[in-house]
C-alpha cells in the first residue's frame, strides 16, 4: 500500500472519531510516516501513527486495523504541546510539525504551532535545545533506575533511556528519530557526516559491545542476530508465552520477570521484529 492511501484511511477514521467525540479538538500524524511522500510504499512492518488533541487527558485508543492499515492512535493535551517555543524545543513534537501533517484543526491552534515550528526547526539554537532534551531524558531515566524492581522491569527501565543514545545523532542531524529504526537511522547519520567508525561504539552503549559481529552470531542461546550494512541487528526469537514489545524488539516470557530464562532455553514463539 502507498503511504498516501494509508494516510487517507487514518484521516477517514479521525473524521469519524471527531464526529462521535466532540472533546477531540485536533489531530495530526506522528511517527515514521511524517515527511514520507504519498507515492512511497508503506513497509508491511509499519503502522500509521496518529495523535489526537484534547483539552484534558482521555483514554488511549492504541493499535487497531482499519481497512487493511495498522493504525496506532494516542492522545495528547494542549498543555502537553504547549506553545510554538515549547514544540520547537521538543525532540518528540518538533519533527511532527516540520511538515504539514495536520489531519484536523477546527480551532486553528495546530496551524498556529506549525508555522513557527516549520520556520525555526533547523535553527541551531533549537537543535541544541532538542539535543539537550534527549540528554536529560537519558540521564533522568538512568538515575531513576530501581534495582529492587523485578528483573524484567529493570531491563525495560534501563533499555529505553539507553537506546535514546541512538536518537541523539538523528535529532542533531534534523532526521526524524523513529522508534523501531533508531539504530539504523543513527548509523545513516553517522556515515553521512563521516563518523561511520563510531557506530560500533554507539551500539556498545547498549550491550557492552556484543551485538556488532561479522555475519551472524548469538547473544543468548536461541537468538540469532545478523549484521546489516551498519551492524544493526535483526533476528528470529524462539520462546513461548507472553510477548514484551520493547521499542520494536519482541521479548518473550511465560512468566513475567523470567523472559531471559525462557529465551535462554530456546522455547518456541515465532515472530520477526
Amino acid at each position: 500500500m502507498r503511504v498516501g492511501a494509508a494516510r487517507a484511511v487514518a484521516v477517514d477514521w479521525v473524521r469519524e472519531r471527531m464526529r462521535a467525540d466532540p472533546s477531540v479538538e485536533g489531530a495530526f500524524f506522528s511517527g515514521s510516516t511524517v515527511g514520507m511522500l504519498d507515492e512511497a510504499v508503506l513497509p508491511s512492518s509499519s503502522d500509521v501513527d496518529v495523535l489526537l488533541v484534547r483539552r484534558s487527558p482521555g483514554v488511549k485508543v492504541g493499535k487497531f486495523v482499519r481497512r487493511g492499515v495498522l493504525l496506532e492512535v494516542s492522545e495528547v493535551t494542549w498543555a502537553d504541546l504547549g506553545g510554538p517555543e515549547d514544540v520547537l524545543g521538543s525532540w518528540v513534537f518538533a519533527p511532527m510539525f516540520r511538515t504539514d501533517g495536520v489531519i484536523a484543526d477546527p480551532t486553528g491552534r495546530l496551524a498556529a504551532l506549525r508555522g513557527p515550528v516549520a520556520a525555526g526547526f533547523a535553527d541551531a539554537a533549537w537543535v541544541r535545545r532538542r539535543c539537550a532534551g534527549v540528554r536529560r531524558r537519558i540521564e533522568g531515566g538512568l538515575r531513576e533506575f530501581d534495582v529492587s524492581a523485578p528483573v524484567a522491569q529493570q531491563v525495560l527501565a534501563w533499555a529505553f533511556p539507553t537506546s535514546l543514545v541512538a536518537v541523539w545523532p538523528a535529532v542533531a542531524a534534523l532526521a526524524d528519530p523513529t522508534v523501531r529504526r533508531r539504530y539504523v537511522r543513527a548509523g545513516q547519520v553517522l556515515e553521512r557526516f563521516g563518523f561511520a567508525d563510531r557506530f560500533a561504539e554507539l551500539l556498545a552503549t547498549f550491550d557492552g559491545g556484543g551485538w556488532v559481529r561479522t555475519g551472524c552470531g548469538s547473544i543468548w542461546p536461541g537468538w540469532r542476530w545478523c549484521s546489516t550494512r551498519w551492524g544493526a541487528c535483526r533476528g528470529r526469537v524462539s520462546c513461548s508465552g507472553r510477548i514484551w514489545v520493547l521499542r520494536g524488539v519482541r521479548w518473550c516470557s511465560t512468566v513475567p520477570g523470567s523472559w531471559w530464562r525462557r529465551v535462554g532455553t530456546g522455547r518456541r514463539c515465532s515472530g520477526w521484529w
